[in-house]
């Protein structure tokens, strides 16, 4: 009996499409775990929503950025996909989460390569200045003031609501125009060369007063708040965009205290120009 070989010619292309064939479920293999990362990333996204009841929009870049960095921080960056890509009802329609995932992939991308920042020599002397001027604002009799009166009212305000209103809306202008609101603006112009922000808050997180109107009412689950109500101060060991103006900053607060007692927290960011 006659066996049978292949030419060649047949040897070189079978090894051909065998490398074909390998190189077709390599792709598969990195396709399916992009795949999954970036449904890990949308689900991380809604999880965050769910959480702190906050549209999925506010968190924008900050969740891609957690999902693909794997930083426990929220405060990475105000930067935003899109109503149109990021909002609970564009996830409820198949073209649009397809988007989102696209979206995602994009942002891991973009992300990996912007990490934080180290403090410059330069930078922290600066840190070091403005925690100085925030020891001497926090002990301010308007501010302690302030924040008593707050601690004793009830707040309705929720970060919710709060994310609805424009940065005109009279109740947001109200934080910047009340008597602490008003000496907080005036620090942080003549501060201007320092700091980029400033933001007072009861002993619950709530917002009380500011320059601005910041991405949180109630910012309690913020590193730098848990640390302050300890009654120490707090700053950030590294530098990243600030999420309400996006000035690459470090964060620093300290402790609002009454009679040695914590009462509130005074919180700005430190411009790292």
């Amino acid at each position: 009996m006659t066996t049978l070989r292949p030419t060649t010619t047949q040897t070189g292309l079978c090894e051909t499409d065998m490398k074909v064939n390998r190189a077709q479920n390599s792709t598969s293999y990195v396709q399916l775990v992009l795949t999954i990362v970036n449904i890990v990333g949308v689900s991380f996204c809604v999880s965050l929503h769910l959480r702190n009841r906050l549209p999925l929009e506010l968190y924008g870049l900050q969740c891609l950025h957690l999902a693909c960095n794997g930083t426990s921080r929220i405060d990475m960056s105000n930067a935003y996909i899109g109503e149109s890509i990021m909002n609970t009802r564009a996830l409820a329609r198949p073209s649009s989460l397809v988007r989102l995932l696209v979206s995602s992939s994009i942002v891991c991308l973009m992300t990996t390569t912007a990490s934080a920042e180290p403090i410059s020599a330069g930078v922290q002397q600066k840190v070091d200045q403005a925690h100085k001027k925030l020891e001497a604002w926090a002990v301010d009799a308007t501010v302690i003031a302030a924040v008593k009166t707050a601690n004793g009212s009830q707040q309705t305000m929720t970060n919710g609501k709060w994310d609805a209103l424009g940065d005109t809306d009279p109740l947001v202008l109200a934080m910047q125009t009340n008597a602490a609101g008003k000496l907080l603006v005036g620090w942080a112009k003549t501060s201007s060369t320092l700091i980029n922000k400033l933001y007072l808050r009861d002993v619950t997180a709530n917002f009380i007063a500011g320059t601005d109107k910041p991405v949180r009412y109630n910012n309690s689950r913020a590193p730098q708040f848990a640390s302050c109500l300890t009654g120490s101060a707090w700053s950030d060991k590294e530098v990243n965009p600030d999420p309400a103006t996006s000035v690459k900053s470090v964060q620093l607060c300290v402790p609002v205290k009454e009679g040695g007692k914590v009462i509130g927290v005074l919180h700005t960011a430190v411009t790292a120009l």
